[in-house]
């Protein structure tokens, strides 16, 4: 019987499963180190975000921490002036009451608000009446020169730390002395009011005087705690 199987292609045959089975297994292999290494890619993509928004909640909390300790020096330093002020002896030899506090004064001399009624009543019950003379009326003037209302709120910036106008005009009668007087009892009021311009008619014993003039008030600051979110 003769054999139908040579040898030498069966060594080829064997060789050639070789290298297919070593083709699947390079194969394989690749495909797992593409995988780990899309994992990894990944994985390391997640560190660095992560890392960044830590770093990012870390810059944040030195910046309150910044400001807070920015926040205890300045109300200590503020603490200290106030105290000062409360002990101020030319603060307490112009108060109107005796019980007043030192720091009335100051709310008195530039208000925090635009107190345009409390500045009528004032002028109308206080300052004026000093005098004597006949007051005719008593107006605000707007920026545009329109006369408002005592009640027509203005609009003020918060942030602003410029002292803000509040104008007014009023028509007074009376003679010579008593006109002398208003006009200097204006100028010895606590608050500061600056004459913008003065019109005169009629004679010594019967004048009509047209007084157009400013006055401020500084509007007050609100201390708020804040919040912000750090997104990654």
């Amino acid at each position: 019987m003769t054999d139908t199987h040579n040898p030498k292609q069966l060594t080829g045959l064997k060789k050639r499963q070789q290298i297919a089975n070593a083709n699947k297994l390079i194969f394989l292999w690749v495909i797992v180190a593409a995988i780990a290494l899309s994992i990894c890619g990944v994985a390391i993509q997640f560190l660095f975000r992560q890392a960044a928004f830590n770093q990012s909640i870390i810059g944040e909390k030195a910046k309150t921490q910044t400001v807070l300790s920015q926040n205890i020096t300045n109300a200590n330093e503020l603490k200290d002036k106030i105290d000062a002020l409360q002990a101020d002896s030319n603060l307490a030899k112009v108060k109107a009451n005796p019980e007043d506090s030192p720091l009335k004064v100051i709310l008195d001399a530039l208000p925090s608000s635009d107190d345009r009624s409390a500045l009528a009543s004032s002028l109308q019950q206080v300052v004026l009446p000093k005098s004597g003379v006949g007051l005719s009326e008593l107006t605000t003037i707007n920026a545009s020169g329109e006369a408002t209302g005592l009640e027509t709120e203005v609009a003020v910036d918060p942030t602003s730390n410029e002292a803000q106008t509040n104008n007014f005009n009023f028509g007074a009668t009376g003679n010579y002395d008593q006109m002398k007087n208003m006009l200097l009892d204006l100028e010895r009021t606590i608050r500061p009011m600056n004459v913008k311009s003065l019109s005169i008619q009629g004679t010594d014993t019967a004048l009509r005087v047209t007084v157009e003039g400013v006055t401020y008030y500084l509007p007050e600051r609100t201390v708020e705690l804040g919040k912000k979110t750090v997104k990654p």
